[in-house]
């Protein structure tokens, strides 16, 4: 290298240095990137559904109670009040479930899910249907005999499918931070030691 002319010398330094920039300059960007799609996938596949299973979990509450308000008081008012809620918050729970099922499932998520499908026909088929139909009739007495005999029981399968869904975005949320936080590490790590290996290397050239 002491053979060469200081402008070659020079040539060849600046190009190296320039190439390493590329390098490294690349390695963030590539960083950035996979961080932003990090980013994306916790927004759109663990935070929107975890704020629409939660949406549910409130709209099958606000079920219980407008199904015990008409069974304490049944008169045809409130009844008809009680019946156009329970009516709203099925077709919401609907519309927030099909926006759920839309994105991507992980197995686990996929036999959750299920098992939230399949225990919420059963609750709506044998509990709240036949609620209902009591107290259309009129018989509230009925309809409470249903809500403790089948409604209760019916509906804890199905609350437990939700949370357990709720807690599995949690999860997921967590092995996406715990990856993009091992890919910041290993990107810093390769920066790093480009640059101290640029700066041994330029020390040779320069010399």
């Amino acid at each position: 290298m002491n053979n060469l002319k200081i402008s070659t010398r020079l040539s060849v330094l600046i190009g190296f240095l320039a190439l390493l920039l590329v390098a490294i300059s690349s390695v963030g960007l590539y960083g950035m990137s996979q961080s932003n799609d990090a980013m994306e996938r916790v927004y759109t596949d663990r935070t929107v559904p975890i704020g629409n299973l939660g949406d549910i979990e409130v709209l099958m509450l606000a079920n219980r109670v407008a199904l015990a308000t008409a069974e304490i008081t049944p008169t045809p008012e409130v009844i008809a009040a009680s019946l156009a809620t329970v009516d709203k918050d099925l077709a919401d729970i609907d519309r927030l479930w099909k926006a759920y099922m839309a994105k991507s499932l992980t197995p686990d998520e996929a036999r959750l899910a299920a098992s939230f499908r399949a225990s919420r026909e059963a609750y709506i088929k044998n509990g709240l249907e036949p609620t209902l139909l009591a107290l259309k009739g009129g018989n509230a007495e009925e309809a409470q005999a249903i809500a403790v005999s089948r409604i209760r029981p019916l509906s804890e399968p199905m609350v437990k499918a939700l949370h357990d869904l709720k807690a599995l975005q949690v999860t997921e949320a967590r092995r996406e931070f715990e990856a993009a936080e091992a890919a910041y590490t290993t990107i810093l790590t390769v920066s790093l030691t480009c640059v101290v290996l640029g700066l041994v290397a330029a020390s040779v050239i320069g010399q």
